[in-house]
């Protein structure tokens, strides 16, 4: 495990790590149970089997957290909870027997603009990351995990240059000049 800590004001807070899936569910049960929500979550395989390290805070924003999501299951978690107006916070992918599995959580706050990437290839991570950058996305959030598959990578960017408002038209700009011209 490694670690960063701030030294600064903020809401009570407690930690937990090398948990099991069945431990990480009871952890955040417990945990919720004391008014504490989850504010970040990592996954790591030891031997095929995932170990779930959590932090919990104590008067947090709403949150949501799910685990164990393939892929297809975390895309979908993904478009429910943003359809709601959570924002991702943290994803974190990991490799359980021979599939790849995601762990999330999701906060209920406003804020800038933001755009998420999961399972990108090692080999197309360098160019995802650059064309954010270019568009004026700053990284928020970046993971990589060994996956069944080899190096991936995971992102939560977010824009404070433009306005959704500027956003929506150049995305639209872009894809009726997409879709005119057959690209």
């Amino acid at each position: 495990y490694a670690g960063i800590w701030d030294k600064a004001a903020g809401p009570a807070s407690k930690a937990r790590h090398g948990l099991t899936a069945e431990q990480y569910q009871n952890a955040f049960d417990g945990m919720s149970k004391n008014g504490y929500t989850i504010s970040h979550v990592s996954v790591l395989s030891i031997g095929g089997s995932p170990r779930f390290a959590a932090i919990f805070e104590k008067n947090a924003p709403p949150t949501a957290a799910r685990h164990g999501l393939t892929a297809a299951e975390y895309q979908n978690a993904f478009e429910d909870y943003a359809s709601k107006g959570f924002r991702l916070k943290v994803v974190s992918g990991y490799k359980q027997g021979d599939s790849d599995r995601y762990a999330a959580v999701w906060v209920k706050t406003s804020g800038p603009q933001w755009s998420a990437r999961h399972g990108i290839k090692g080999a197309f991570y360098q160019h995802v990351f650059d064309n954010y950058t270019y568009q004026s996305w700053e990284p928020r959030y970046i993971q990589a995990f060994n996956s069944a598959s080899g190096v991936r990578f995971n992102g939560v960017w977010e824009n404070t240059a433009f306005k959704a408002s500027d956003l929506a038209l150049i995305e639209k700009k872009v894809r009726a000049y997409m879709q005119a011209n057959g690209v």
